[in-house]
């Protein structure tokens, strides 16, 4: 679908009166590789490419949680990880339990 030069400008006054730039724009992003059978080139391709394009975190399942802290290490780029994935349906008790956990990995974000 085509912007019409109205919509272009609303966009342009936008990302001018916030101070995003295509240079910053992924700051405000994270990057989401949430597959439990990634194998270790590929996280390790998936956090390089964070590091390249700068976004503000990765978002990975907790079994990875470690190893892209390697791959991340002297980067800007922080870690998030997930709680009750991806199902969701998990009781209280369970959500509360298995977020404790992921957050004692040291990550820096936590989507449930």
């Amino acid at each position: 679908m085509e912007q019409s030069g109205e919509q272009r400008a609303s966009v342009e006054e936008l990302l001018k009166k916030t101070g995003i730039t295509s240079e910053n724009l992924p700051k405000y992003f994270d990057h989401t590789f949430l597959y439990e059978d990634a194998d270790n080139d590929k996280l390790q391709s998936f956090c390089e490419d964070a590091r390249k394009y700068g976004f503000k975190t990765v978002c990975i399942l907790p079994i990875h949680v470690k190893l892209a802290e390697k791959y991340l290490d002297g980067s800007d780029v922080l870690i998030c990880s997930v709680a009750d994935f991806p199902e969701g349906d998990s009781d209280t008790k369970h959500k509360i339990a298995e977020a404790s956990e992921t957050i004692s990995l040291g990550i820096a974000e936590l989507d449930m």
